[in-house]
């Protein structure tokens, strides 16, 4: 019986539709075909507009027709699974999946969530993740939860962000606390452990007691990994505290790290299949721009070049045609030469920015933590096309599907079209 569940679990996801399948979309670069809307406000352009409860800055996933994000009280007590039917906005599911009794605190890191971690889906299930609370197989249709695990720990202090990634059939989670630091794979049918690799940083951090400085602090990580392909190898590129690692999803074995001084890095890798580029955290980001074909300690050998102005630490970069865009924390806007990492431009588009930038149609798409938003062009000369505005500002990064925009804010999900 278990054996035919799992074929028509499989047969479905070679039907379903999978518009968005994790937070940077189909290509996990936040580059997409559709043409989108140019401009809306409350009033314009806005097909549906579904108020949501309890707080939560993870980005949707969208598959067929449903809609599917998590969402937590404010102290993190209870966290759930909300879908939407797209056609309507009419909310589906909100599903009870964790209560917690005991939650960690924040640290006074006033942007983040218990509900921070977006899904990904394979088309047949979406799969949740709370950092140490927990994470859950769901079957979006029914919102039965097919497995979870509780066991799978770290102390956050401020919050978990990294978003689990599919790769085959595991599903692999980032944990960087400032207790422990590893990352880990989980059988996507059934939850069970395939492995689990220690970060193997040197964190150069201990005070005289031979405990960590600031309490830990500076080990945590907030990154999302990435899959790429380099000389007919797979690699997994993830960003943990000071030091961006290489694994071989398949077994999490590391391949090569580059180390850096800065921690919390939150900005997922992007690949031009030359060149992986990244940001390295907190407190002052730079940007580095890596050859991904070495082995062991790479650091003095295979980073190109770096640049160290206004580099975005949330906020995930647009890499198209040998340019580079990104929109730091504070809203300047920059276009680099990826060849060699001189700036073409830097502009101010306002606000603070948390949101990841999207590509359509030529179109660049900002989204700052006010309401406001920009698009403006991908080219060499910076030319804004038009400037929208919502009533409460965006955290979550932007998802779409066809030639929709869908926008999660702190208080409703949107759906926008022309």
């Amino acid at each position: 019986m278990r054996l035919f569940l799992l074929f028509i679990a499989y047969a479905t996801s070679l039907t379903a539709k999978i518009d968005w399948p994790d937070y940077r979309g189909p290509e996990k670069n936040g580059q997409i075909q559709g043409k989108l809307p140019l401009e809306w406000s409350e009033e314009n352009n806005v097909t549906w507009k579904t108020e949501i409860h309890g707080k939560g800055i993870s980005t949707p996933v969208i598959v067929d027709d449903l809609i599917a994000f998590t969402a937590a009280n404010e102290d993190g007590g209870k966290q759930y699974f909300i879908t939407v039917d797209y056609e309507s906005g009419k909310i589906l599911h909100d599903k009870l999946i964790f209560t917690n009794t005991k939650v960690q605190s924040m640290g006074g890191f006033g942007i983040n969530t218990y509900a921070t971690p977006s899904p990904v889906t394979d088309g047949s299930y979406v799969y949740i993740h709370y950092g140490t609370y927990g994470t859950a197989c769901v079957d979006p249709k029914t919102a039965d939860v097919i497995w979870e695990r509780r066991d799978i720990n770290c102390n956050h202090h401020r919050g978990a962000a990294s978003s689990p990634i599919l790769y085959k059939d595991l599903l692999i989670l980032t944990l960087d606390g400032i207790d422990y630091q590893f990352v880990t794979a989980l059988d996507k049918k059934t939850g069970e452990t395939v492995w689990s690799t220690p970060r193997s940083t040197n964190f150069r951090d201990l005070d005289e007691d031979g405990k960590p400085k600031a309490g830990g602090d500076r080990r945590k990580g907030f990154c999302t990994p990435l899959i790429i392909s380099v000389d007919g190898r797979e690699q997994m590129i993830n960003i943990g505290a000071k030091a961006c690692y290489s694994y071989e999803p398949n077994t999490g074995e590391e391949i090569w790290v580059v180390e850096f001084e800065t921690h919390s890095a939150a900005a997922r890798p992007v690949f031009d299949d030359e060149k992986v580029y990244i940001s390295t955290g907190y407190a002052k980001a730079d940007l580095l721009a890596i050859r991904p074909d070495g082995h062991g300690n790479v650091t003095n050998k295979k980073v190109e070049w770096i640049y160290k102005k206004n580099v975005p630490r949330r906020s995930s970069f647009i890499v198209q045609e040998e340019r580079l865009y990104m929109v730091d924390d504070g809203g300047i806007a920059t276009c680099l030469n990826t060849s060699n990492g001189e700036m073409i431009w830097r502009e101010k588009v306002g606000g603070n920015h948390s949101a990841s930038l999207i590509l359509a149609n030529g179109n660049l798409y900002s989204f700052n933590e006010f309401g406001d938003a920009k698009v403006f062009a991908a080219s060499d000369t910076f030319q804004i096309l038009n400037e929208n505005k919502l009533d409460v500002g965006m955290f979550a990064s932007p998802a779409v599907k066809g030639d929709s925009l869908i926008l999660r804010t702190s208080t409703h999900l949107y759906r926008l079209d022309d």
